[in-house]
């Protein structure tokens, strides 16, 4: 059968077979999305191969990258892709060029692990309009009929039912369907990932108050017109005062330095109002009048940051043919206190004169400050948890009791599996017959042309009754090896948030136990990036017995008599978005919308997510059996693997969860079968 492995689109030469291996996504970390396919191949030195990775055994050559990143790879067995975006990294060199070949989930869930949740700007505009939510006194609370990616969903954020201190929350399900824009992809399952088990849709509120080119615009200085006065000197201050926009008072008392202190960089624009920025009543001095950005530093220094040169007119100095002379130019400001404009080599016409002059264009300076201060647009994409897509998705399959698993047939669909599918699914495998003898004589099991058990499999199986192999003893009835214990899993583990100091004492831990005394005793299985919020009620005086989800960004204190409230981000939350009803005397008056920590989202308890969503995994995990048989599969086999499928073996009588398969000489394969 013929074996073609292609590192960076070079056929490259094989010695020996690789051995594949095949791992099934369900019973690894469940916190972790990674790679479920591997192999390890010994390449010999041929020059075909040496080709691939770039001379990568020679130190003398120029560019030695090869040696430090990752290859494209693609492995066909008999015609059939094996795959075709896999990755090859070379683990070292001796007299083969040894590498480490990676494929399946690594397929599409590689980028996701390159990029944060605060990258998705681009796509949050292009979903929504805008990646900022207004932020005022003005803008009301979302009503149960809104359907925005974002809005001031009623939270108890620490300081009473002001807007000034709420912030906004996130849909869950928009998040993901951003994720996908960005990397143009499906993920599947969207409603159980964006849902808690009693179908409450979920939200993440903001609870950072990142800044954005929006927000940075808002804190802008901007005046309508700059001015100056009678000056023989050839370096002129302006002056503004026709203030337009300046919500942080960063001009300072002289009306002419800009304070920067706050920020490393700004965004400069002069615009004129006419074709060209005109300074009348000035002339020439001893050289080439210059319009210079100066920046001051406390302890002395300054330097010009910008700068532009014009032409005396006779009438006036004029600066460049167009009317925006700067058009948010970005400036580094980092080593210095204020900013200031200042005419150089320049004075004025007539000496005598007691006139002000003034510059007739919009003078802009937009600070890049870090935070944000109501009022304000508050950024979307800027206050995401600081996660990357793969984090937040395996937070969500965790929370969904859901796996990812790759899809051969369509590279830009992760798709979605649960445990439960072992049980309710009528598709099964048939490995019976498939088993053959680990011994010399490597021969399928052909003892009788009929099964032990009549099985009554449904018509849909696929039948792969005729490849097990027997074991080297004969033993029909007995697999070639037998396991209790897998990974890490202890007797008993533990599923959990990563909570803060206010969420503490809420007993939100879930377990999935395993009964053998043989292995530890505990185990934290998960720890999400996520904090629990516990509910208090009091914080709308309309509903004071009614409870929100609490989430502590603002504390009130008091001092010298005077009430301030102060700000502090607490990890990332995630909570249930809740309508829910007004009642009077007479019936339902209303709903309102607010969010909530329902039992629903606790790990542990009777409404918890493991009683819900991992009763099936725990049933497999409880006493844990996992076989070792070898198995003739063919090249098709290999390919349509699928994870979902019960496989099925006569000969012991009950069905079986793929662990693993790694492929072998002749189609013998070793698969691990774990006992449903």
């Amino acid at each position: 059968m013929t074996k073609e492995l292609y590192i960076n689109g070079q056929l490259c030469d094989l010695e020996d077979t690789p051995s594949l291996i095949f791992q099934s996504p369900v019973f690894n970390d469940l916190d972790v999305i990674q790679s479920n396919r591997s192999a390890e191949i010994n390449l010999p030195l041929t020059p075909r191969n040496r080709k691939a990775f770039g001379l990568i055994d020679r130190i003398d050559i120029l560019d030695d990258s090869a040696a430090y990143r990752k290859h494209s790879a693609a492995y066909y067995l008999g015609g059939f892709p094996i795959f075709t975006r896999g990755y090859a990294m070379v683990t070292d060199v001796t007299d083969t060029i040894n590498i480490t070949l990676v494929w399946g989930d690594i397929d599409n869930f590689q980028p996701l692990f390159d990029a944060s949740l605060r990258d998705l700007r681009e796509q949050i505009i292009e979903v929504a309009g805008a990646d900022y939510v207004e932020w005022n006194k003005e803008v009301p609370w979302a009503l149960p009929s809104d359907t925005a990616l974002a809005g001031f969903i009623q939270i108890d954020f620490g300081a009473g039912r002001n807007i000034n201190y709420t912030h906004p929350s996130v849909q869950v399900s928009a998040i993901l369907d951003v994720i996908q824009k960005y990397h143009g992809i499906t993920i599947e399952n969207i409603t159980r990932l964006s849902q808690t088990s009693d179908k409450h849709p979920m939200i993440v509120p903001l609870v950072s108050k990142n800044s954005g080119p929006d927000s940075w615009y808002s804190d802008r200085f901007e005046a309508s017109s700059a001015h100056y006065g009678n000056s023989g000197s050839s370096n002129t201050a302006l002056k503004f005062r026709e203030i337009v926009s300046d919500k942080r008072s960063i001009l300072t008392d002289q009306n002419y330095a800009i304070d920067v202190s706050s920020t490393k960089t700004i965004d400069v624009s002069i615009i004129s109002y006419s074709s060209a920025v005109f300074f009348p009543g000035m002339r020439a001095a001893s050289a080439s009048p210059t319009l210079k950005l100066r920046g001051d530093s406390g302890n002395g220094t300054s330097e010009v940051l910008l700068s532009v040169e014009g032409i005396d007119t006779g009438s006036g100095i004029r600066f460049g043919v167009k009317p925006d002379l700067f058009n948010n130019v970005e400036v580094n400001v980092e080593d210095y206190d204020t900013v200031r404009w200042i005419l150089s080599n320049a004075v004025t016409i007539d000496a005598t004169t007691s006139d002000e002059f003034t510059v007739a264009a919009k003078f802009i300076i937009t600070p890049h400050f870090d935070d944000i201060q109501f009022p304000s647009p508050f950024p979307i994409a800027e206050n995401l948890p600081d996660m990357t897509h793969a984090e937040f998705l395996s937070a969500l399959m965790t929370m969904a009791g859901l796996f990812a698993y790759p899809d051969s047939s369509d590279n830009n669909t992760i798709r979605m599996m649960s445990p439960d599918q072992f049980y309710n699914s009528t598709e099964t495998i048939d490995y019976d017959y498939r088993i053959v003898d680990s011994g010399d004589d490597r021969t399928p099991n052909t003892q009788t042309d009929r099964r032990i058990v009549d099985s009554h499999l449904d018509a849909t199986i696929q039948d792969w009754s005729r490849k097990v192999i027997l074991n080297d003893r004969g033993e029909i009835w007995r697999p070639e090896g037998t396991e209790f214990t897998i990974g890490d899993y202890a007797q008993t583990n533990t599923l959990d948030y990563d909570n803060d100091e206010d969420a503490e004492m809420l007993n939100t831990q879930g377990i999935i136990s395993i009964d053998n005394e043989n292995i530890e005793r505990e185990n934290e299985l998960v720890s999400l990036d996520f904090s629990a919020s516990t509910n208090r009620t009091g914080w709308n005086p309309d509903r004071p017995d009614r409870p929100f989800a609490f989430v502590p960004c603002y504390e009130e204190q008091t001092v010298n008599g005077a009430k301030e409230v102060n700000y502090s981000a607490p990890s990332a939350r995630i909570l249930a978005d809740v309508n829910t009803t007004i009642e009077d005397g007479n019936g339902t008056v209303g709903r309102y919308r607010h969010g909530l920590f329902p039992r629903t989202m606790y790990f542990g308890g009777s409404e918890g997510i493991v009683a819900k969503r991992y009763t099936d995994y725990q049933r497999i995990l409880k006493k844990f059996r996992m076989i070792t048989v070898y198995v003739k599969l063919t090249v098709a086999d290999i390919c349509n693997l699928d994870y979902r499928r019960r496989v099925y073996l006569d000969v012991y009588g009950c069905y079986f969860a793929i662990y693993s398969v790694t492929t072998g000489e002749d189609g013998i394969c070793e698969c691990k079968l774990i006992k449903l």
